[in-house]
Parts: C-alpha cells; structure tokens; sequence
C-alpha cells in the first residue's frame, strides 16, 4: 500500500571546484529540492498508540485538508531531503579527484 504520493520534484546543485593541494576537487555547497504535490493521499498509521478510532479520524482530517498540510510540511521535508542529500553528493565528490570523476 502506498502511504504518499508525489508528483513532481526539482533540485538544484550549486557546485565549487576547491583547490586543494596538488589536486582540484568538487565541492557541493548549496542545494535546494522544490517539491510540488498536486494532489495525494497521506495514511500514517499506529497514530496515538495504535488506537484505532483516533488514528481513522486523524487520517480523515489531514487527506481532507491535503494542499494545506502539504503546505505546511513541505518546508521541513524539502530542508531535510537537501541537507542529507548535499551531504551525500558531498562526500563522494570529495573523496575523488576533479579529473578522476570526469576524466577529459
């Protein structure tokens, strides 16, 4: 079962060749991640301890008003999708040299 769906995402990567010595390496520096939800349905579940009833309720609310919770998480998802993903790119471009990562 699906629990959110999604249409549409946009990243952008600033990037900064280091000098570093005897070699240049790619620095990732900046990236910021627009997410775009037209429509979906969200189900979070073992909401309030398991309990049921609340959880069916809780559930109700949020697919009802989806654009405006998705309004008011879309900050917080785009903010932690970027930084674990700059940190990724990050660390792998680092470890490698310029030209060893895109050899002319």
């Amino acid at each position: 079962e699906d629990y959110l769906h999604y249409n549409k995402m946009t990243i952008v990567l600033s990037v900064l060749l280091d000098d570093l010595p005897r070699e240049d390496y790619l620095h990732y520096n900046k990236m910021t991640i627009k997410i775009k939800v037209v429509t979906g349905k969200l189900r979070l579940d073992n909401l309030f301890g398991g309990e049921p009833v609340l959880g069916e309720v809780i559930n109700t609310a949020i697919n009802a008003n989806f654009e405006q919770f998705m309004n008011e998480l879309r900050p917080i998802v785009e903010k932690a999708l970027a930084k674990f993903m700059l940190e990724s790119a990050d660390g792998i471009a680092t470890s490698f040299p310029y030209k060893d990562l895109f050899p002319v």
